[in-house]
């Protein structure tokens, strides 16, 4: 966890500086990955705090911190899948109409888009931010989770892992499957003596991207089975 604290801060540092300082690499790809790094840079802050209460074995840090950590590592998670679906989403745009990409990949739509992108998560971790709390076990130390009040009728825990599964790995995954099964198809009907600059420059960032996603779907896909195996297979005092 530290080695990822180091390397994941000065790593998407690094990315956010580069893009930042020199225009050359200001492309809309770039607007994207750079939103990536702040992402999860997100994740990255919360890392001391998880390695202390896992060291500990308790939550230290109090209710106000609790939130924000709470809140920043979901932030994280929807937003970083949902800049990966924009991403291949630029891509098919690029590969696919060619025509009319120009119109649609520009800095300023880039940048409209990144922000709606980060209005969307805002709204999908309410219930982070309604129902994260401490909560005190018998020896009175505290633990930092999202507590669901039995009041709510319904099974919160199983609800909302369900609602995190669909909203940031199943809809984003099946989007980004359909862009890239379309802009592999395209790419492949390219006739083999056009060996153009441009095409050659989709390959090579629709290649970069993919790497992103792939990296991506291989870290999240074993959380999620066993996130879903938990929920829905084991009692409920198991699940809590």
């Amino acid at each position: 966890l530290a080695l990822a604290f180091i390397f994941g801060l000065c790593g998407n540092t690094l990315v956010i500086y580069v893009v930042s300082r020199f225009s050359k690499m200001q492309t809309v790809t770039n607007l994207y990955i750079v939103n990536l790094a702040i992402a999860d840079i997100l994740f990255v802050i919360g890392i001391p705090f998880l390695m202390t209460t896992t060291v500990m074995e308790y939550w230290p840090f109090g209710f106000v911190m609790c939130k924000l950590f709470m809140i920043t590592t979901s932030l994280n998670q929807f937003t970083s899948v949902l800049f990966l679906t924009i991403m291949s989403a630029d891509r098919y745009i690029a590969v696919c109409h060619p025509i009319s990409a120009p119109k649609f990949r520009t800095p300023m739509i880039s940048k409209l888009v990144s922000l709606t992108a980060w209005m969307i998560s805002s709204l999908m971790i309410i219930p982070v931010f309604m129902f994260s709390n401490i909560l005190n076990d018998s020896n009175g130390q505290a633990s930092c989770n999202i507590y669901w009040p039995d009041a709510l009728g319904v099974n919160g825990h199983a609800v909302f892992t369900l609602y995190s599964f669909i909203l940031s790995f199943g809809c984003p995954f099946a989007l980004i499957f359909i862009f890239y099964t379309l802009v592999i198809l395209k790419l492949k009907t390219v006739s083999s003596k056009c060996k153009s600059k441009k095409k050659k420059s989709h390959r090579k960032v629709t290649k970069l991207v993919l790497t992103v996603i792939t990296a991506y779907v291989l870290c999240w896909m074993p959380y999620w089975v066993l996130q879903l195996i938990l929920t829905f297979s084991m009692p409920k005092q198991v699940q809590s």
